[in-house]
């Protein structure tokens, strides 16, 4: 390419010139031309989510489902938008169980987004391969294993001790064991 000086700075200018450098929004396009086919052979009807952003929207078991363009074009996103609501009351609780699904499934990446809501995503780097049915697959029920664990984790299921009563147990309302902390003495 040429090189071309802007305000005292040299550019490197790819071949065919300034016209031809490909945008955000051109890549953004192009991952959802990929991916749509896809979608559809697997089963799905998308939906654009808006006439200026080329993320798809569709439903997997009940689960509404996004695909989220991301200007890496060797990176794909799926997400799972909006799965709980977040206040005062629950946030600490959310964040420990969001820590929890983190640690259990390193793949999936919940998070809470716009300050009140949990989201889940999957983002899987592609390098120089292309999506295919079966990898998009795998991320989408990856995606729903992920979302019933997280609201089984919300709803108390399988993840606290229960007690005599039926009652959930705090940890932190045990009683030490006799002999805690034996053999933890700094050398």
């Amino acid at each position: 390419g040429q090189t071309v000086c802007l305000v005292g700075r040299p550019r490197l200018v790819p071949p065919g010139g300034i016209q031809h450098r490909i945008t955000t929004k051109n890549i953004n396009a192009m991952q959802s031309e990929k991916i749509r086919p896809i979608l559809t052979r697997l089963g799905f009807f998308t939906n654009p989510v808006s006439d200026s952003w080329d993320a798809l929207e569709f439903n997997y078991e009940g689960i509404n489902c996004l695909f989220l363009p991301d200007d890496d074009e060797r990176a794909i996103i799926f997400a799972v938008p909006g799965i709980f609501e977040v206040d005062d009351e629950n946030r600490l609780y959310i964040y420990s169980k969001i820590n929890q699904l983190s640690n259990e499934l390193k793949f999936i990446k919940p998070s809470i987004m716009y300050g009140d809501s949990v989201w889940m995503s999957y983002e899987h780097y592609l390098g120089d391969s292309e999506p295919d049915d079966e990898l998009v697959e795998h991320i989408i029920r990856m995606l729903a294993v992920s979302f019933y664990k997280f609201m089984n984790m919300m709803n108390g299921e399988g993840d606290e001790p229960v007690g005599d009563d039926g009652e959930e147990e705090s940890p932190m309302e045990e009683e030490p064991e006799e002999n805690a902390g034996e053999g933890c003495e700094d050398e």
